[in-house]
């Protein structure tokens, strides 16, 4: 089939939970197509970058105008069902000409299934598929569901009526979408992220922890919703209680400087380093070398760093938000702490590093035999297929 995936901007190097898609995707026999703004230098065949509404009013209707008026002669058919779509749904005219110039990418391809891997990327284009008399798929990821609708109440009104099927990367982010107005009926399909569990494996032997140096490990964008500034605070509080360890995060974003504050201000800048950006398929030694994964976030639709981490045997300490839950079984395959809660997550820290080895072995074991079992790329590849059958 022809598959075309849009996006914003086009998924990065980092982005393994897209790329690893596409591959698997690919390997099954499918077409797929990107949509999405991208640099002159990454223009293939299989992808196609987006039109962009300029600011300038003059220069936006002239650009609208003549890629209207260019469109209708070459696609009459798709260009009337599209604007009859939109006349149907109240758009006003003038918003529904600026649809079809913002569309126009999308809409001069023969698609089997257009798929927003964001459901916040579908608005204003859910009249799309119908017009090329595609099927219209969404992703519910995280932001998109549980934040952005917050902050724009009702923007998926005409999405829910529209789509055709619907994947969540976890139970609980489908929860929340048919908590917003997503119809119970709506055909659906959970597929959770997964990772290439041959290259993030490691046999760890036995360590005890007593009288040792504990190595503590994030890898994470610095963004807000990760909760770091929490786990800081946690650390200052495991620090007072004569814990003694060093604290790794890796990743960048714009709330560094924040963070580096909150470390001088909490005295842990001998505690706690920021590496910034490291390659993905680098992170392997700093997975190696740690001995418990943090993953304290307000909100996280899953989190493959997580699965990394439990994969490569290491402990994993997450909080509750969304798809964490369902990424760790609190007490069999990691430990859950309630989010916004720095004191619980110091306890639960401090209560792991006392415990015997061997409890703390056995839960190394079964996250990673769980990961290698539900969480690989074969699964997930199979399952995006039986996803795409018509």
């Amino acid at each position: 089939m022809k598959i075309g995936l849009i996006f914003t901007n086009l998924p990065s190097n980092t982005e393994t939970f897209f790329l690893n898609k596409i591959r698997g995707l690919r390997k099954q026999g499918h077409e797929v197509f990107l949509f999405g703004q991208t640099d002159s230098e990454n223009k293939k065949k299989y992808v196609i970058p987006h039109p962009n509404l300029d600011k300038n009013f003059i220069f936006r209707f002239l650009k609208v105008t003549l890629t209207v008026l260019m469109f209708f002669f070459t696609k009459p058919k798709i260009t009337f069902s599209f604007l009859r779509l939109e006349t149907n749904d109240g758009c006003p005219f003038l918003y529904s000409l600026e649809n079809l110039f913002l569309n126009s990418h999308i809409l001069k391809k023969k698609l089997d299934w257009v798929h927003f891997s964001y459901c916040n990327v579908a608005i204003r284009r859910e009249n799309v598929a119908k017009s090329i008399g595609a099927k219209m798929s969404i992703s519910l990821r995280g932001y998109d569901i549980s934040i952005y609708p917050l902050k724009n109440i009702g923007c998926y009104q005409k999405l829910w009526v529209k789509v055709d099927k619907v994947h969540s990367i976890s139970n609980d982010l489908l929860c929340t979408a048919k908590n917003q107005g997503l119809g119970e009926k709506k055909s659906y399909m959970i597929i959770n992220p997964a990772i290439d569990v041959t290259h993030f494996t490691l046999k760890r032997n036995t360590k005890k922890k007593n009288n040792k140096e504990i190595n503590f490990l994030t890898v994470s964008r610095l963004h807000w919703k990760k909760g770091l500034d929490y786990t800081l605070e946690a650390m200052f509080l495991l620090k007072r209680k004569g814990l003694n360890f060093k604290y790794t995060i890796i990743g960048e974003g714009l709330e560094f400087e924040r963070l580096m504050v909150t470390c001088n201000q909490l005295e842990l800048s001998r505690n706690v380093r920021f590496l910034g950006h490291v390659e993905h398929n680098k992170l392997n030694p700093f997975y190696s070398n740690a001995d418990i994964y943090l993953q304290y976030s307000i909100q996280e639709g899953f989190c493959n760093s997580v699965l990394e981490a439990q994969s490569m045997g290491l402990i994993c300490v997450a909080s509750d938000a969304e798809g964490l839950k369902e990424n760790i079984i609190d007490g069999k395959t990691g430990y859950i702490v309630e989010k916004r809660n720095p004191s619980k997550l110091a306890n639960k820290i401090h209560d792991i590093t006392g415990q015997k080895n061997s409890s703390l072995e056995d839960i190394r074991l079964r996250a990673t035999s769980r990961v290698k079992k539900e969480f690989n790329l074969k699964s997930q590849s199979d399952l995006f297929n039986k996803f795409y059958k018509i």
